[in-house]
């Protein structure tokens, strides 16, 4: 019975091989060989999409404006102002946030912006009395935003985007003078501080180095509030007076700053390559 089947066995071998030999002889092609597809290759993004955190950090420079200055006096003649104005200064922050979708993001930022001095003139004109004053102070602040985003378009890694921030800063007015020539007068006062609502607005363009890093520059018009210096006190002792009122500070900032995104990278992995049999 053994020998059997394995002459049964031998038999069938011959004749498939037979077989493939008269099918080569036909000139009938081979059975085709068993095929993987190649792996799919990952989806290339010019811009990162992902969603999740991110820190950032920034530096700038201000140009200051102030809307008008304010004191009680001013009520008793006709005053007439003058080269009213801040130096330039420079600022710089830190802030977190996060991308919500392909096109918004939020952040909340804190600054310090550094000192930036005032000078302003007036003249007056009173019944029996004329004079003018030269003042002189300097404004430092403190400001904390939270910020909202709209990345318009992403073109080869270049975002295009505008936003809008809301907050509070703390205003320091100190190293306040006023001097009055005609009259051979000098007043003085101490630094005084001010808590104010902050409101900005924001116009940027943003580079994307790589899947972690991005480059920041923006412009951003920043509203600082008000601010005031201490009681004005005169150099003799001789009398005080209500402090100074600088009203509607508005800073026009360019700011350079960088992003670095954790916890996420742009792009999609490729999936597994699956085996056909």
């Amino acid at each position: 019975m053994g020998k059997t089947r394995f002459l049964t066995a031998a038999i069938a071998l011959v004749l498939c091989q037979v077989g493939v030999a008269h099918a080569a002889d036909l000139g009938l092609p081979p059975p085709p060989p068993i095929m993987e597809p190649a792996p799919p290759l990952p989806v290339a993004n010019d811009c990162c999409t992902d969603r999740g955190w991110y820190f950032k950090g920034f530096i700038g420079s201000t140009s200051y404006d102030v809307s008008s200055i304010d004191n009680a006096a001013f009520d008793t003649a006709d005053f007439t102002f003058h080269n009213l104005g801040f130096e330039a200064s420079g600022f710089g922050g830190v802030g977190i946030g996060s991308k919500i979708s392909d096109h918004f993001r939020w952040d909340v930022t804190g600054e310090y912006r550094n000192r930036a001095t005032f000078h302003g003139l007036d003249s007056y004109e009173g019944p029996g009395f004329s004079g003018s004053n030269d003042y002189e102070a300097t404004l430092k602040s403190w400001a904390m935003l939270a910020n909202f985003y709209w990345d318009i378009i992403c073109w080869n890694g270049l975002t295009p985007y505008v936003g809008g921030g809301v907050g509070f800063s703390r205003n320091y007015i100190g190293n306040f003078t006023d001097i009055n020539v005609p009259n051979l007068g000098v007043a003085y006062a101490n630094t005084n501080v001010t808590t104010e609502f902050a409101w900005a607005i924001h116009a940027g363009l943003a580079f994307e180095v790589n899947d972690r890093v991005t480059l920041d520059f923006a412009y951003r018009y920043m509203n600082l509030g008000d601010a005031m210096s201490d009681t004005i006190i005169a150099y003799d002792g001789s009398g005080t007076a209500d402090g100074l009122e600088f009203e509607d500070i508005e800073s026009h900032d360019i700011m350079l700053g960088v992003r670095w995104k954790f916890g996420h990278c742009c792009g999609q992995e490729a999936p597994l390559p699956v085996a056909f049999k």
